[in-house]
């Protein structure tokens, strides 16, 4: 079992902004679905790892709301993008033992690169209150990552992670896509 505290997005994000970027949406979706009884500062969840059957409990700590300022209001499609973003950076480093690295060129069909040698993909996407499941985001994103000019063999031939949290289902679901070979 994983056990977080936001504030541990400090140490991917040093600058005050970014950890703001992250932090606060984190907060904002993981309190919506917190079981009341047990806590309300803490939001336990699954982390699925597909192709290694890897299943592990995990729970996210905050302090307060009060203590966390929650004044603007971005579109929530943002929120639930910046959370799933501040998620995957908590819980990379636990199951893949990778760190999220730069985000990846505007065009490329992928968000971030994971290390720093630019040798595997990220996607990292959100499912905020619909009933849509993580699986079928998955197969949306490998089809994604096939356009990607990383991915298909056009440029370099890298291999990917799509990383998928559903806030209602309480659940974050990670699949490995391996690199396409050129039989050529």
């Amino acid at each position: 079992m994983f056990d977080f505290h936001v504030k541990q997005l400090k140490e991917f994000y040093p600058d005050k902004d970014a950890y703001q970027l992250f932090l606060i949406p984190v907060v904002r979706r993981c309190r919506e679905f917190v079981n009341k009884k047990e806590s309300s500062t803490a939001f336990r969840f699954s982390a699925t790892l597909k192709e290694e059957d890897l299943n592990e409990d995990m729970t996210i700590r905050w302090d307060s709301t009060s203590e966390i300022p929650i004044s603007s209001t971005p579109e929530e499609k943002t929120v639930t993008e910046h959370a799933s973003l501040g998620i995957a950076h908590l819980i990379f480093p636990g199951i893949i033992d990778r760190e999220i690295g730069e985000r990846a060129k505007i065009g490329s069909r992928c968000d971030y690169w994971l290390g720093y040698e630019r040798e595997t993909l990220l996607e990292v996407s959100g499912i905020y209150k619909t009933e849509e499941k993580p699986e079928a985001r998955i197969r949306q994103k490998i089809q994604n990552l096939e356009k990607s000019p990383f991915y298909n063999g056009r440029l370099d031939s890298v291999d990917s992670y799509i990383s998928v949290t559903h806030f209602k289902e309480k659940r974050s679901l990670v699949q490995y896509v391996p690199r396409r070979r050129d039989d050529r």
